[in-house]
């Protein structure tokens, strides 16, 4: 009998872990880059040009990026070597959810600050992200990084 409690407390246990009520949390693939706010920026004889440049980065990315953020505060990023985009390489780091619960800080091995990331939206099945600027940095729109979940 003491067996069988036992492993009903297990199984209880692994199923409210599996089942985190936090939709952030999970495997999470790059599908899409939004530079739209960046275009509007922009002179409209710039805005062609740049979208080829866009283009193309894309297809280097797409599907090859993926973070898999995990409860206990950890992250892998696994992305395209700058050294080599034939391979892969992955990053191990941690991450914080803001005060706010609409951003959260992002911090992988060998980075030497800190990525504060907007949460623009954050469903069961889609996470899209802007990076916050630095305080007292001046910067100008962000692209949208759209993340589909694995």
């Amino acid at each position: 009998m003491t067996k069988i409690k036992l492993f009903t407390a297990i199984l209880a246990f692994s199923l409210l872990t599996a089942c985190s009520s936090d939709p952030l949390i999970g495997k999470w693939s790059l599908v899409d880059l939004n530079y739209d706010a960046l275009l509007k920026t922009m002179p409209a004889e710039q805005q062609a040009m740049a979208k080829e440049q866009i283009a193309a980065g894309k297809k280097e990315i797409q599907g090859k990026v993926v973070f898999e953020i995990l409860a206990d505060g950890k992250i892998n990023s696994t992305q395209p070597s700058p050294a080599d985009p034939t391979k892969s390489e992955t990053k191990k780091g941690t991450w914080k959810m803001g005060k706010d619960k609409k951003s959260f800080t992002l911090k992988l091995d060998g980075q030497e600050k800190a990525s504060d990331l907007k949460i623009v939206k954050n469903t069961a099945k889609e996470l899209v992200l802007e990076e916050i600027a630095p305080a007292g940095a001046q910067s100008g729109p962000t692209p949208q990084l759209i993340f589909e979940k694995k």
